[in-house]
């Protein structure tokens, strides 16, 4: 994963549009996948980061929705934690 410079391995998933209503995992801010984001070429790649990286990566600034992440060189919006 890529912030800016900042490169650092990390683990990810691929889930689908429904996986926080399926779930029922709560998020601390911004939302979760709306459907028309689950869609193969969905015009701007979004994903829902995990506390430990806002912990760890954005110090829990409410900044990092909205910020770009890189993952294998695809630029994704973050849309929620």
């Amino acid at each position: 994963m890529a912030i800016g410079d900042d490169v650092q391995a990390t683990s990810c998933a691929v889930v689908s549009g429904n996986y926080f209503d399926v779930t029922s995992l709560p998020l601390v801010r911004g939302r979760g996948f709306r459907p028309d984001e689950d869609l193969d070429g969905a015009p701007i790649p979004v994903a829902v980061i995990s506390y430990e990286v806002w912990r760890t990566r954005f110090a829990l600034s409410a900044d990092a929705v909205g910020a770009s992440l890189n993952l294998n060189g695809v630029p994704f919006s973050i849309i929620g934690i």
